[in-house]
Formats: structure tokens, C-alpha cells, sequence
């Protein structure tokens, strides 16, 4: 039996990372017959695709069917795992298993010819403006000193975003341009591109230390379900920091299971070192140890947390100082491509010329996103496991402009709870998630009409999902994973 799960695992990752591979094979060759300006126009050291009109949406194409076909497998691997029967098997051949074909798959992912983000140009911005003492907190335009800046100009303009991540990813970028600059600028931003996904390797054998206990199939799918998502393999390979901020969480998560929750809250708390979306994993650390901790734990976990906030506080004066003098100064409020932008367009319809169409429509989205966590905390509370799905979901659909580099915050949520309709919900957008990179591919904000109806692919057919039967979960298998 377990020689077959294995060999299913095994199976899974090789179709998804064949995906990849086939697809990358198909943006090639649409690159070898596009006109020189689209062949110029994703000229970089690691070519990114930007605004490329037709010819972006062909290479997002090819995208979208390697996913498409990985994400075939990968539903077809969660579903073989549900029903599979622990039988004394020795966990960590299905966890090599698991490890394996994901870093496989990861390798076919960098294989593909185009990225459809320049988010790691802008780390190796940030990296190489630590490494010389000027922070990246600062939005001033700098006479770049190298190749990579110079490429990271291309890419962004000058000056970059100032830079919305913690210190510890900062510093962590300043050593990963110094190590690898004598190989050159491509070297610097894969480097990137590695770490990101042996962060995500990490991500899936934490996650399977943090459920031990539990019964085998929910920790299987959740360590492959998180290892072997498509669209979590293509961000990594684009470099995203999401897994690594997700590791750090994770690992707080082992010491909370085992009984360390000051360790645990302080560990997740520290996350923000990386990410500010950390706060959120602490935040449910708490709601969690509120209900089955006791006041003691709940004491203990409050205790880590607030020690972990104090030290990311002292150790991000200088982001906070950003945050205060650049981005609170210069934001503005735009959704983008997000179920709030569609009832911002709808609304611009229905109201008369000049009235607050934006304000009204993410108004509308919010209250009604906000109304489902408020849901999903009470479900929660009275200790429904996917009542933290629900949270994720109002989650997911308040944000103004979710990437697909933000499966990964919620991704451990959905498969803790695939048992339930808002756990496959949540799991359904993870993978549709990808329609968002056709925006900027091909035509930008550009054409509303087109865009509305690529938004709406994206987040209808998975909230479908919601008006489907209830999803049952067997007494047997309820009562092994309910206890602690």
C-alpha cells in the first residue's frame, strides 16, 4: 500500500512538473515567431513578460495550460490520498516521496523561458542597496552600482518601490547579491528563485512535523497538497518570499503542537521579520490556544506573541519609518482585478456620472467579506476546524489585488479543511489564482471589459463551489483528526 501511495506521489509530481515542461516548451516556440519588439521587450537577464498585448497573452497561454495540467494531477493526488489507509508504513518514505517530485517539479518550473513578475528584480534591489549602507526603506532614486541595479531599473524604473518587507529578508538579500555576484546578475536573481523553493520543500516537512498525531491521510494531503500546488511551484520559481515567511510560521506551528506555545507565538510572531502577513498566522495562533489551550496557554501564547512583536518592532524601525514617511504619505486605495474592482465596475454602471462608484462597490465587498470571517472566527471559537478556512476565504475575497504569490498564506488552511466546502473553495482559488498574471502579461488596466471577464473566470467558477452539497467527513476519521 504505501509502495503505491508513493509510487502515486511520485507520479503526481512528475505529471506536474511535465506540465511545466510542455509549457515551457510552447512559450518558446511562440517566442521564436514573435516580432523582435515582444522578443526585446522581454529581454532581461531573467526575461519577464510585461504589456505584451496578443503576443503576452500567448505566453500566459502557455502558462495557464501547464497549470491547468498539473493542477489535473494534483487534484487527482489529493483525492487518491483521502481514502488511503495508514498501514504502519514508515511516514517519512511518503514524505521523500512528497520532497522529491516537489523539487523536481520546482526544477521543471525554472525551466520555462519567461517569469510574469519582476518582484525578484526588486530584491535584488533591495539586497544591493543594504549591502553598500543605504537602506531600502527610502524611496530616492540611486545612480545604480552594478549590472543588477541596472537591470532592476529596467524592470521597475528608478527608484523601485520602497521595499514593504521586514529586516531579517533585507539582510537576508544583501548576502544572497555579495555571494553570488562573482557568477553574474542572473545568478543573483536565481538565487533567489533556489531559496524560494527550498522554502517551499521546507514549508511541506514542517507541516508534516506539525500535524503528527493526526491520522496520516490529512497530514499527506496536507504536506503534498502544499509541496505539489502548481500555482505555490510557479510562484517559488519566480522567486516570491511567501514560503520562506511560510516556514518561519510553520516552524513556530511544530513548537506550538508540541506543547511550546510561547516558543511557537514567538516564533510565528517573528515571521513579519520576513512579511507583515505573519501578524495574521499569530492572530489565529491565538483564537486557536483560546479554545483549546485554556486560560494558561492562551496566557503563555499572548506572552511569546507580544515578546516576538517587540522585537520585530525594535529590529523594523527603519521600514517603520518608511511606512510613515513614504507609503502612508503617497498610497492610495485602487483595487485591482479583485471582486472589489468588479463591484467598483458594476457600480460605475449603476450610479450616475460623478457619484462614489469605487467607495460604494468596496464598501459592498468588504462588508459582506468581513460578515464571513466574522462567520468563520465564531465557527472557530466553537471549535469547527474549518471555520479558519472561512476566515481565509473573507480573506481572500477583501483583498483589493490578490496575486498568485498569495496562495501560499492561505493554501495550509484550505487543506486542513478540504473536507468542507470553504476548505475546496479556498483550494479552487489557489489554483485559479493564475488568471491574474494575464493582466499584466497582455494589456495592462487597459481594456475594463476584458479584464472583467477574465476576473470573473477567476473567482466565479470556485465559489461555485459553495452553493455545492455539504462535504462529509466519516465519524472515524473525524474523531482522529479532532484530537490533540
Amino acid at each position: 500500500m504505501a509502495r503505491d501511495v508513493a509510487d502515486r506521489i511520485t507520479a503526481a509530481g512528475v505529471a506536474v512538473g511535465s506540465a511545466f515542461v510542455l509549457g515551457g516548451i510552447a512559450a518558446s516556440s511562440i517566442l521564436a515567431h514573435a516580432p523582435w519588439q515582444v522578443r526585446a521587450g522581454v529581454a532581461a537577464p531573467v526575461p519577464v513578460v510585461t504589456w505584451q498585448g496578443d503576443w503576452g497573452l500567448l505566453l500566459w497561454s502557455a502558462l495557464a495550460l501547464a497549470i491547468a495540467g498539473g493542477s489535473v494531477a494534483y487534484i487527482y493526488l489529493l483525492r487518491g490520498l483521502w481514502v488511503h489507509e495508514d498501514d504502519g508504513t514508515p511516514h517519512r518514505t511518503l514524505l521523500a516521496a512528497i520532497l522529491g517530485t516537489s523539487g523536481l517539479a520546482a526544477l521543471c518550473a525554472a525551466s520555462f523561458p519567461v517569469l510574469f513578475s519582476s518582484d525578484v528584480y526588486a530584491y535584488g534591489w533591495y539586497g544591493d542597496l543594504a549591502l553598500h549602507g543605504l537602506s531600502p526603506y527610502v524611496h530616492t532614486a540611486v545612480q545604480p552600482f552594478d549590472a543588477l541595479m541596472r537591470a532592476s531599473v529596467q524592470q521597475w524604473g528608478n527608484p523601485p518601490p520602497m521595499s514593504v518587507y521586514g529586516p531579517f529578508f533585507t539582510w537576508l538579500s544583501a548576502g544572497i547579491v555579495h555571494l553570488a555576484a562573482p557568477l553574474g546578475t542572473a545568478a543573483q536573481l536565481d538565487a533567489f528563485r533556489v531559496l524560494a523553493s527550498l522554502s517551499l520543500l521546507a514549508c511541506a516537512a514542517l507541516a508534516f512535523a506539525a500535524t503528527q498525531g493526526w491520522e496520516l491521510r490529512r497530514r499527506l494531503v496536507l504536506s503534498a497538497g502544499i509541496a505539489l500546488n502548481p500555482v505555490a511551484i510557479w510562484t517559488c520559481a519566480e522567486g516570491h518570499n511567501d514560503a520562506l515567511m511560510l516556514a518561519v510560521v510553520l516552524a513556530g506551528a511544530v513548537l506550538a503542537r508540541r506543547r511550546h506555545l510561547f516558543a511557537g507565538a514567538c516564533t510565528i510572531t517573528l515571521s513579519v521579520l520576513v512579511k507583515a502577513t505573519g501578524l495574521a498566522a499569530a492572530a489565529l495562533l491565538l483564537v486557536d490556544a483560546s479554545v483549546k489551550r485554556g486560560n494558561g496557554g492562551l496566557r503563555r501564547t499572548a506572552l511569546g506573541g507580544a515578546l516576538g512583536l517587540a522585537g520585530v518592532a525594535l529590529l523594523s524601525i527603519p521600514f517603520e519609518h518608511g511606512v510613515a514617511g513614504v507609503l502612508v504619505p503617497h498610497a492610495h486605495y485602487a483595487p485591482v482585478f479583485s471582486p472589489q474592482w468588479m463591484a467598483w465596475q458594476l457600480t460605475a454602471l449603476i450610479l450616475p456620472a460623478g457619484a462614489p462608484a469605487m467607495a460604494v462597490g468596496c464598501t459592498l465587498v468588504v462588508l459582506g467579506a468581513g460578515a464571513l470571517m466574522l462567520r468563520g472566527l465564531r465557527m472557530a471559537r466553537a471549535g469547527t476546524r474549518s471555520g479558519y478556512a472561512v476566515i481565509a476565504l473573507g480573506a481572500w475575497l477583501i483583498f483589493p489585488n490578490a496575486y498568485p504569490w498569495y496562495v501560499l498564506w492561505v493554501l495550509p488552511l484550505a487543506l486542513l479543511a478540504v473536507d468542507s466546502r470553504a476548505g475546496l473553495t479556498l483550494l479552487a482559488l489557489t489554483l485559479t489564482s493564475a488568471i491574474r498574471y494575464v493582466f499584466d502579461a497582455a494589456y495592462g488596466n487597459g481594456n475594463v471589459a476584458y479584464n472583467f471577464v477574465a476576473a470573473l473566470l477567476q473567482y466565479a467558477p470556485p465559489l461555485l463551489l459553495l452553493l455545492g452539497p455539504p462535504v462529509t467527513l466519516p465519524a472515524a476519521l473525524r474523531s482522529a483528526v479532532e484530537r490533540e
